[in-house]
């Protein structure tokens, strides 16, 4: 079993990585977190205000880095070594939430 810390998210092409790979499949993971009504509320007189939204900050944070873990997770479930051309879709605080798709083509190495 590959160990999932070790999986490589790259953004370049197969030709960019410096060793041979076999490309495979497209690899996707959709996140969605919730946020509370409270902190919907304070964020929202920040904006009128101008100002950091911090508290929408750290819970783009969180989405990232569990977006990241499931989408390595995947990658390791499907015998990849990592993944190449990832790319980051949609990274949206909407209401209620944040959202976001990462998808890249998985890659074992030759």
């Amino acid at each position: 079993m590959t160990d999932i810390a070790k999986i490589q998210l790259a953004t370049c092409g197969a030709s960019d990585l410096g060793f041979d790979v076999e490309a495979g499949e497209m690899v996707s993971v959709a996140v969605v977190e919730a946020s509370n009504l409270v902190r919907d509320i304070i964020e929202y007189l920040r904006n009128i205000f101008g100002g950091r939204m911090g508290k929408y900050e750290a819970l783009f944070d969180r989405v990232l880095t569990r977006g990241q873990q499931k989408f390595r997770e995947e990658l390791a479930a499907r015998g990849y070594d990592g993944a190449i051309c990832v790319r980051y879709a949609h990274p949206d605080v909407i209401a209620g939430g944040a959202e976001l798709i990462i998808y890249g083509t998985g890659y074992r190495r030759r």
